[in-house]
């Protein structure tokens, strides 16, 4: 109830809390809740890729990346651009 409703916005939030319904995976990528759609079988194959590229970074920075962009939500405009300077 707390990050849905950031994510996808009250109303939607609402259609599905209130109606118990799930979500297709199409229906949950143009609702943004997810970033990409793979086949079954192309997913194992697709999450070795994506975790080839996130080993590339360099080290310790995925963290403070994540770190940063959940502190978005609490920080004000110029407590984020300090963050990131």
């Amino acid at each position: 109830s707390y990050h849905l409703p950031r994510l996808i916005g009250i109303a939607k939030t609402k259609q599905l809390m209130l109606t118990n319904r799930s979500l297709s995976a199409e229906e949950a990528l143009q609702w943004g809740l997810v970033t990409e759609v793979v086949a079954d079988e192309e997913l194992a194959a697709r999450a070795d890729q994506l975790a080839g590229q996130m080993v590339k970074t360099a080290a310790g920075s995925n963290g403070g990346v994540k770190a940063l962009l959940l502190d978005t939500f609490s920080n004000g405009l110029e407590q984020q651009m300090e963050l990131e300077g």
